[in-house]
């Protein structure tokens, strides 16, 4: 009996440390979630400070990010539409070039066709009709992939991955100039 009545306690015991772990845990992961926003905030600000105060044509606040191989990096722009009509818009991105991740020196064996892979959807995708007057948001997402060739024996290697991102509502030229944004591989 005086065996059964310890082993009681003891479980009792781990059943409450147990229960206020969990609960610690839900509180951290609760608190997680409005940071998020806030970051997405804080960038939602930044374009509408570039497209308003600025008067920026298609802002990126953000043109670098630092990913590893199965990481995406997420650049959020905005586009303004200064046309009296509302105009359809749609984005066009491709790999430019690479370099070691000082800067220094181009890479060379890189594969521009396994680059513009690492674009997925956002090699060309539609942001669609933007009223007169205003602007949308829309997401650029660059997933950094993995290539290896056995006949030249590349792979990604580490280093600054550029890509050049262009916003057209007519055939032409690119609407608000090119902009540029970058991946740093380590």
């Amino acid at each position: 009996m005086e065996l059964s009545m310890g082993i009681l306690v003891l479980l009792i015991i781990s059943i409450i440390i147990f229960s206020y772990s969990l609960y610690f845990l839900y509180d951290i992961w609760k608190g997680v979630a409005p940071i998020e926003a806030e970051l997405d905030q804080y960038t939602q600000q930044a374009i509408e400070q570039m497209l308003n105060n600025q008067a920026e044509l298609v802002a990126i606040p953000f043109h670098s990010k630092t990913a590893k191989i199965g990481e995406t990096a997420v650049y959020w722009m905005g586009v303004r539409n200064v046309e009296n009509t509302a105009k359809n818009f749609k984005v066009s991105t491709k790999f430019s070039k690479a370099f070691t991740l000082d800067g220094r020196k181009e890479l060379e064996k890189v594969d521009e066709r396994k680059m513009n892979e690492w674009l997925g959807n956002s090699e060309e995708f539609e942001i669609g009709k933007i009223s007169a007057k205003q602007y949308e948001t829309a997401p650029l997402g660059i997933t950094v992939g993995d290539y290896s060739d056995s006949a030249q024996q590349t792979t990604t290697q580490s280093g600054i991955y550029i890509f050049e991102v262009c916003v057209f509502h007519t055939q032409g030229e690119c609407y608000g100039g090119k902009q540029e944004v970058n991946v740093k591989v380590e």
